[in-house]
């Protein structure tokens, strides 16, 4: 039977009540608690017992502290006195335990013991909270902006779900944090003012775990959706990152029990920091490049040739509509190529044909596939091809400036939904943006397409 046990706890800093009923509850089951990690609370198996835990808030504390400071001992001391025995303490946080039915409270002033944890808060949990805000602000903007420029493209790639997801969790989180301790700061202050009574603090420890659980399961949809090349990275990237904080959270503790001053342990944490980062960084290129020669997915490349000393090459993708199936030519010397993206909201097929430089001549292909899986976002998708023409400015011979434009046209033709034609001022270009049901098809071909070719399209798309 183990003697020791660790678990990974989700308290707010300042939940006072949540966490002493959980200690209550594990010392009824005959686990007692022995120390406060980093990233664990540390037990030890006693027998069962009903135990009073008291948590109290020691504000000149610091996480960067040789434990324990003589004005921490001067305070457990002091408390000892009421009867109250020490059990662990991280930075501010101090608890304790007592096994007399009913002891005597370590805080009887509400208002002190508010302006203990306020001190506490605004020392090692608000400043955090606020930085990771700033953080995820920070990447939902650039997120934003990658939207407005390719918004099909990227909610086509469960890797940019997955980050938009965590952003937003966090921002989320982080917010919802900051503006409880403020509600419940206000309602425990409006309390000890009127009958000197605290307010309990809410415990959402069950809320992050199932936040935790969902980004887990996205996380894990993520890396079975993406290449294995791309899931060997995301991974290792992952390991990495981990690894960076667990060596400089062990950097820390050890100056801590080696007897560093506070001073010193802070500056020598912000150096290890941005060593370690700098050292893993450099790792994580080396074994991310090594990654990538080892897996290298040559998959698109059928040949190379040669032209005055320069070489060029011919991919040779499958395609589901080829320049040959259109017109009956030879593209023995052509070059195809596709990327598809899928995610749980968008698949998309980007295809491209051309004659190779050797050859010179022939015709060129490509097209566009979009099937939108999410209904709500099938109009935002269509637009963006639609306007797409627009951002792209075109200068004439005299120097004036025009955009292209996508004109409506009969669908009849193409069997389609919806239907138009690109035109470039007055003449009708041969690129053409097809609706087929919950499908956009962008279709340019280097040829104004005959009607059996036309009947093509709406059968390998529609």
């Amino acid at each position: 039977m183990r003697q020791t046990k660790r678990v990974m706890t989700q308290f707010c800093f300042y939940d006072r009540t949540g966490i002493e009923k959980m200690l209550e509850k594990q010392a009824a089951k005959g686990w007692m608690l022995e120390s406060i990690g980093q990233l664990s609370w540390n037990y030890r198996r006693t027998e069962p017992k009903q135990v009073h835990f008291a948590v109290t808030y020691y504000p000149n504390a610091s996480m960067f502290d040789p434990y324990p400071t003589v004005g921490e001992e001067l305070y457990q001391e002091f408390v000892s006195h009421s009867g109250w025995r020490f059990v662990a303490s991280n930075a501010q946080l101090q608890i304790f335990c007592s096994e007399a039915e009913t002891p005597v409270p370590i805080e009887t002033d509400p208002m002190v013991e508010l302006q203990n944890i306020h001190k506490a808060v605004k020392k090692s949990y608000l400043p955090g909270y606020y930085l990771m805000i700033a953080a995820a602000t920070m990447n939902l903007i650039l997120m934003g902006w990658r939207l407005y420029e390719n918004f099909t493209g990227t909610l086509a790639n469960n890797a940019n779900l997955f980050t938009i997801l965590c952003w937003t969790v966090l921002f989320g989180m982080e917010l919802t944090e900051i503006l409880s301790y403020y509600l419940w700061r206000r309602k425990a202050l409006r309390a000890a003012e009127t009958d000197g009574s605290f307010v309990e603090t809410h415990n959402r420890n069950n809320i992050t775990w199932v936040i935790l659980a969902v980004v887990s399961a996205a996380l894990i949809l993520t890396l079975t959706s993406i290449t294995p090349k791309a899931a060997y990275v995301a991974v290792v990237m992952l390991v990495l990152m981990f690894a960076a904080v667990a060596l400089v959270l062990l950097f820390t503790q050890w100056m801590k029990k080696t007897g560093f001053s506070r001073e010193d342990n802070k500056a020598y944490t912000i150096l290890a920091t941005v060593f370690i980062s700098l050292a893993l960084t450099g790792v994580a290129t080396w074994v991310v490049a090594g990654i990538f020669d080892r897996h290298q997915e040559d998959i698109h490349v059928r040949d190379t040739y040669e032209i005055n000393g320069v070489t060029f090459t011919r991919y040779g993708d499958d395609v589901p509509l080829t320049v040959a199936e259109l017109t009956g030519e030879d593209t023995v010397n052509y070059s195809t190529y596709k990327t598809f993206n899928s995610s749980i909201l968008i698949d998309q097929l980007v295809a491209n044909q051309h004659p190779d430089f050797l050859s010179g001549q022939g015709e060129s292909l490509r097209y566009v596939v979009i099937e939108v899986k999410f209904a709500p976002l099938f109009e935002f998708c269509l637009r963006e091809y639609l306007t797409m023409a627009h951002d792209q400015q075109v200068t004439d011979i005299f120097g004036n400036t025009y955009c292209r434009e996508f004109q409506p046209i009969d669908p009849t033709d193409w069997g389609a939904d919806r239907a138009w034609q690109l035109y470039d001022r007055e003449e009708a270009l041969t690129e053409y943006l097809l609706v087929y049901g919950n499908r956009i098809v962008n279709f340019d071909f280097s040829l104004e397409p005959t009607q059996e070719q036309k009947d093509m399209v709406k059968a390998r798309f529609g």
